[in-house]
C-alpha cells in the first residue's frame, strides 16, 4: 500500500492540532511493513517535521514565508511523484493541486470542524477555502470526521454529502509524556493552551479571570501560545492583571508540566471540532473546564465542568466549583483519566488503517 501525504499542514502550521493528527498517522502508518509512506516535505517550519521526521532539532523560530514554502514544497512533490505509483492520496489540507494530478488514486479527506462555515466573517480567505474544501468532499471516497458533532455539521451545511462515506475517527492527546520542568511559575493557576483570537473566545475569559482575580488574590493565569498582540496587552493592562496573567511558548514535554501542575485547565472555545487540550489535559491528571458547546459534551462527557462560553459570570462559577474543594477537584482528576482511555493516537492510527485497507 503506497500512501501519499502532502506537505500543506507542515507549510502552514508550526505547531497545531491539524499537524499533529497527521504527523501522529503518518508515525504509525510508518511503523506498518505493508505500507509505503510518501510525504515530500523540503521545507517546513512545522516543530514535528524539523524534531522527528527530519530528525532536525528546532533551534530557533525562523519564519519562513508561505508562499515560498508552497513553491518549493510543490516542485519537490511533482518531482518525487514522477515516477511513484500511489494508492491512496490523504491531503493534508484544502489546497487542490493535487487533485487534478490524482486520476485513479482512492482520496481520503479528514474533516476537522466547520469553522469557516459558522464564523466566516472571521476569515478573509472563508470563500476560497470553503470552495477548495467543497471540491475535496464530493470526489473524496471517504471523508473522516474527527467526532459526530463534525459529522452533523458537515451534513448540515452540504446535505447533498452521501453520509455513508463520512466516518467518525476520534482523535488521540499527547505523543510525548516525557515531562520537562518550568521554573518560576505561579503557585496556584489556570492554564490557558492554543490560539485567542476570534472564535477562542479568550476575551470573555480574560473578564471571568479579573473577577476571580478580586476574590482569589492567589490565583494566576498561564496562557500558552504567541506572545500577545497590542490589544490583548492593553486589555490585561486596563482589567489591571499585568502582574496576574503569564504567557509561555514551550516544548511538547514543558507543556505536560504546565498540564500536571495546573489547578485547572479552561477550554472557553466558542466551537472546536474535537479539543486535543481536552485530551491532553485528562492524561496529565488536570481537570478540565470548558464550553457547553459543540464538540465538548461528546468528547469530556461528565468528565468536565461546562459552562457558557458567552457569559463570563457563568465561567467564574464553573471555576468556583472546584476553587475551595480539593475532594470534587481530586474526583474530577480520576474521571478525566478514566476518560482518556478513550482516545489515543495509536486508536487513530489503526482505525485510518482500516479504512484505508477497505480499498486494497
Amino acid at each position: 500500500m503506497n500512501i501519499l501525504y502532502d506537505y500543506q499542514i507542515f507549510g502552514d502550521e508550526r505547531y497545531g492540532g491539524i499537524s499533529k493528527q497527521f504527523f501522529s498517522l503518518i508515525k504509525f502508518m510508518k511503523s506498518k511493513k505493508s505500507v509505503n509512506v510518501y510525504m515530500p516535505v523540503a521545507i517546513s517550519k512545522n516543530i514535528y517535521v524539523k524534531e522527528f521526521i527530519m530528525n532536525k532539532t528546532l533551534k530557533n523560530d525562523m519564519t519562513y514565508f508561505r508562499r515560498t514554502i508552497a513553491l518549493i514544497n510543490k516542485m519537490y512533490t511533482l518531482i518525487k511523484l514522477k515516477n511513484k505509483k500511489i494508492d491512496i492520496y490523504h491531503p493534508t489540507y484544502y489546497n487542490d493541486f493535487l487533485l487534478k494530478k490524482m486520476k485513479n488514486n482512492v482520496l481520503v479527506v479528514t474533516l476537522h470542524d466547520m469553522i469557516y462555515e459558522i464564523y466566516p466573517e472571521l476569515f478573509p480567505n472563508a470563500k476560497k477555502i470553503i470552495g477548495r474544501k467543497y471540491k475535496h468532499m464530493t470526489q473524496a471516497d471517504i471523508i473522516i470526521s474527527v467526532s459526530y458533532n463534525t459529522k452533523k455539521d458537515i451534513l448540515k451545511f452540504y446535505p447533498e454529502i452521501d453520509p455513508k462515506k463520512i466516518r467518525v475517527v476520534y482523535q488521540g492527546g499527547l505523543i510525548n509524556k516525557n515531562y520537562d520542568e518550568i521554573k518560576n511559575l505561579p503557585e496556584k493557576y489556570i492554564l490557558y493552551v492554543g490560539k485567542r483570537s476570534g472564535y477562542k473566545n479568550f476575551t470573555n475569559l480574560l473578564y471571568a479571570f479579573s473577577k476571580l482575580a478580586i476574590e482569589y488574590q492567589e490565583l494566576a493565569l498561564v496562557c500558552v501560545g504567541s506572545k500577545f498582540n497590542e490589544d490583548e496587552t492593553n486589555k490585561i493592562y486596563s482589567l489591571e492583571l499585568s502582574n496576574k496573567i503569564k504567557q509561555i511558548r514551550c516544548t511538547e514535554k514543558e507543556l505536560n508540566y504546565l498540564y500536571a501542575n495546573a489547578f485547572c485547565f479552561v477550554y472557553p472555545s466558542l466551537y472546536e471540532g474535537f479539543g486535543i487540550p481536552i485530551v491532553e489535559a485528562f492524561e496529565n491528571s488536570c481537570p478540565v473546564i470548558c464550553s457547553n458547546t459543540s464538540c465538548f459534551p461528546e468528547i469530556a462527557g461528565e468528565a468536565a465542568i461546562y459552562f457558557n462560553p458567552e457569559s463570563p459570570d457563568s465561567i467564574v462559577e464553573a471555576i468556583k466549583v472546584l476553587l475551595g474543594n480539593p475532594e470534587l477537584r481530586n474526583d474530577f482528576i480520576e474521571k478525566g483519566k478514566s476518560r482518556s482511555q478513550n482516545y489515543s493516537w495509536e486508536k487513530f492510527g489503526n482505525n485510518v488503517f482500516e479504512i484505508y485497507n477497505e480499498f486494497m
